[in-house]
């Protein structure tokens, strides 16, 4: 048996009733009456359509960047086990420079460095030396030095 509705009557400003009901005919409600009995529902329940649309949009950019950050952290250890290849064959086949020829080698490093980022700096799409400069400024922060002083 079904539960007896009270009416109630409700004076609506001509302007909100034409939204009211412009809502229920999009929405798939048969009446206006039968939209705003479901919205006072989702009010006095503290939930609302847009709120639940929101939490979902942000439930799904979080999913997103977590599945980012995941990419990055595995491309992370791809990049720190290279590196760690790369200086083991490094420190295994180079000889250590003599004293007497320090200087000249030092000098010699600073410029092929410098091209080095130079050349790095190209590949960057997107104003590359202001990257570049604000990456190294980043790793200076951390107290890594780029020079071979």
């Amino acid at each position: 048996m079904a539960k007896k509705q009270k009416i109630v009557s409700v004076r609506i400003d001509p302007g909100v009733m034409e939204e009211v009901e412009k809502a229920a005919k999009e929405e798939g409600y048969s009446s206006p009456s039968s939209y705003i009995r479901e919205a006072c529902k989702s009010r006095l329940g503290g939930v609302s359509k847009a709120l639940e649309e929101a939490e979902e949009r942000i439930l799904e950019l979080l999913f997103q960047q977590s599945q980012h950050i995941h990419m990055m952290q595995k491309i992370a250890i791809v990049q720190y086990q290279a590196m760690n290849i790369f200086m083991k064959l490094y420190l295994t086949y180079t000889p250590e420079i003599a004293p007497e020829e320090m200087e000249a080698s030092i000098a010699r490093a600073k410029t092929r460095y410098r091209k080095y980022q130079d050349d790095v700096a190209r590949e960057i799409p997107d104003r590359p030396s202001a990257y570049f400069d604000r990456v190294i400024r980043d790793f200076e922060k951390l107290g890594v030095k780029f020079d071979f002083d």
